[in-house]
């Protein structure tokens, strides 16, 4: 049986900038679920992992969020170490920061891919809860930090597969703004046809890159003219799926 030993205890992970054996190690995110959307109240499980870990015995991330769209509910540690020390999670809400390191005694660990943990939130408000990690840092056997992941604007999540995920408000007047999310970089066609089948404004039509996505439809054609209020739909194709949703404009 896996055991955590938690120590509330911070480490001295803040040094300047280290290229040591774990220069090649990347650290990733992953929400289960997140092209489904968020709802107010929701519990959002964010996945932390490390893919090509060399001799490891710790890690350290700082993991980002917005406290006015998110609230820490807890942690668990993953896979990563057969028996995991874990200092913390310091919850620095000054700073829209959970600060976790996740250690070992029972010697260097080497891994392709690992789950260094779950870190648990309260969905305030789904518009502002994207998270990302602002730091990540690998250590040595006394725990001390042997590289810095150099993460240029941070690791942000990657949905796992291609999808409509809604808009908000709605119903909506005169804006409204439309979320989508892509797992990988696609082709992308995004319309909004009525009721009648008519396409009457086309959003998007090109190749995008991995992430959730946001445009905003203002109501108008096309050609520039206001629509009347009514039903409309948000046509979506992607990666191979196609995916359409009601919104209703009310002027």
């Amino acid at each position: 049986m896996k055991r955590t030993l938690v120590i509330l205890s911070a480490l001295a992970f803040s040094v300047p900038a280290l290229a040591g054996q774990n220069a090649g190690a990347r650290p990733s995110l992953d929400i289960p679920g997140a092209e489904s959307g968020r709802l107010k109240n929701d519990v959002m499980e964010v996945r932390v992992d490390i893919s090509r870990l060399n001799a490891g015995n710790a890690v350290h991330f700082d993991l980002e969020y917005d406290t006015q769209g998110l609230a820490f509910e807890g942690w668990e540690a993953g896979d990563l170490f057969a028996d995991p020390l874990v200092f913390g999670p310091f919850d620095r809400t000054e700073q829209g920061v959970v600060d976790v390191t996740v250690a070992t005694l029972s010697g260097a660990v080497t891994r392709e891919k690992a789950n260094v943990g779950v870190v648990r939130f309260r969905v305030i408000d789904p518009e502002r809860s994207d998270v990302r990690i602002r730091t990540f840092h690998t250590g040595d056997a006394n725990w001390q930090p042997d590289t810095i992941i150099d993460l240029g604007k941070g690791v942000g999540t990657l949905p796992s597969s291609a999808g409509l995920i809604g808009n908000a408000p709605n119903p909506f007047n005169p804006t409204t703004k439309i979320r989508y999310a892509l797992s990988n970089a696609a082709p992308v066609s995004l319309q909004i046809i009525d009721v009648s089948g008519r396409v009457v404004r086309t959003l998007v039509n090109g190749v995008q890159s991995a992430g959730e996505k946001e445009v905003t439809w203002n109501g108008k054609t096309d050609g520039g003219k206001d629509v009347s209020s009514g039903v409309y739909f948000m046509f979506f194709e992607a990666d191979g799926k196609k995916e359409q949703k009601k919104m209703t404009l009310i002027r």
